[in-house]
């Protein structure tokens, strides 16, 4: 089981289901994010778990190439405001003509077999030909079916004759982020819109897709995790007499303005155009944005949620940090 980042880390591995696997009788490997063998191996190794170290992950030209193939082709209008967004709108013709031909080419199911079929010629690392050949797997898991050593081991399971089971790792990953660049055996999606769209745009069996919901978020549900509002404010810095705002931005990347409209808002606590109100900022895990730059205004508490390991993009959530955004969305 290839694990590409934290998240995929606490929606699986940090759940009952790596222990219902074990006590099945199954013995389970896990290729840990670059850099993180030496945490995983700690946290997960044992007699029935195998986490294999691999070399420091570098990204190639042909991964850059296969790629914006494999998304540029989706064929869907989410990717066709996208396309305006990123290319049209910033003044990029020839890149908006060029995803946009890709785009409509993606309408074409024998265009769709096509990149399947030649994204074949492409080179697989060594390694990854040796940690299957090591473990010789029944079943490989594919926790994205988009990156690059998943694939790739998707690729050496269909040359092995092995069983592959992929899974849609959002809602919106079969809409917005890659055509599946290998059928797998059985595909896991979030519901039935799920299973509709993995046939209707991509020719995937209805049959053979397994509407699973979100079994991640049924934590969420259980009253026995949360805390009184009075103590978890009081935990946070924060004056439990008091109204609060959670603020929770996405990031620039994805609304630049976050700060402004922030910043705003705390102005007119300062004037007394809102009274009796604190915010609470609850950054992205992963994500920059500009609303730290208001970091010790009054009336705000500010929290990155997460351990992170040098960049934002390596963080981890575990079961304290699932506790803690369940009690801040009560």
């Amino acid at each position: 089981m290839p694990v590409y980042d934290g998240t995929i880390t606490k929606n699986l591995l940090r759940t009952s289901l790596l222990k219902l696997l074990v006590d099945k009788g199954n013995k389970v490997i896990i290729i840990p994010p670059s850099g993180k063998y030496e945490l995983y191996f700690k946290e997960f190794s044992g007699p029935d778990v195998i986490v294999e170290d691999i070399p420091a992950y570098r990204h190639t030209p042909s991964e850059f190439l296969w790629t914006g193939l494999f998304l540029h082709s989706i064929p869907t209008r989410f990717m066709h405001i996208r396309h305006s967004d990123w290319y049209w709108n910033q003044g990029k013709y020839l890149e908006y003509f060029a995803t946009s031909l890709l785009r409509l080419l993606g309408h074409i199911k024998l265009w769709q077999r096509f990149l399947r079929w030649v994204q074949n010629f492409e080179p697989i690392p060594h390694y990854l030909y040796e940690i299957f050949d090591k473990h010789n797997p029944d079943i490989i898991f594919a926790p994205t079916m988009m990156l690059r050593d998943e694939v790739a081991l998707m690729r050496i399971a269909r040359k092995r004759r092995k069983r592959v089971v992929g899974m849609a790792k959002s809602f919106d990953n079969l809409t917005s982020k890659a055509i599946p660049r290998v059928f797998p055996d059985r595909m896991i999606v979030t519901n039935l819109t799920g299973v509709e769209e993995a046939y209707s745009l991509y020719e995937y069996p209805r049959e053979k897709a397994i509407p699973a919901g979100i079994p991640q978020y049924d934590i969420y549900a259980s009253p026995s995790i949360l805390e009184d509002r009075e103590k978890f404010l009081i935990g946070k810095g924060l004056d439990p007499k008091k109204r609060t705002i959670m603020y929770a931005p996405a990031g620039d990347w994805m609304n630049p303005t976050d700060h402004e409209i922030l910043a705003m808002v705390l102005d007119a606590i300062d004037s007394g155009r809102i009274q009796n109100v604190q915010v609470f900022l609850r950054m992205h895990p992963a994500y920059e944005s500009k609303v730290e730059t208001l970091k010790g205004r009054q009336h705000l508490i500010i929290e990155r949620p997460g351990q992170h390991f040098g960049i934002l993009k390596t963080y981890e959530f575990y079961q304290d940090d699932v506790i803690n955004l369940a009690n801040t969305l009560a």
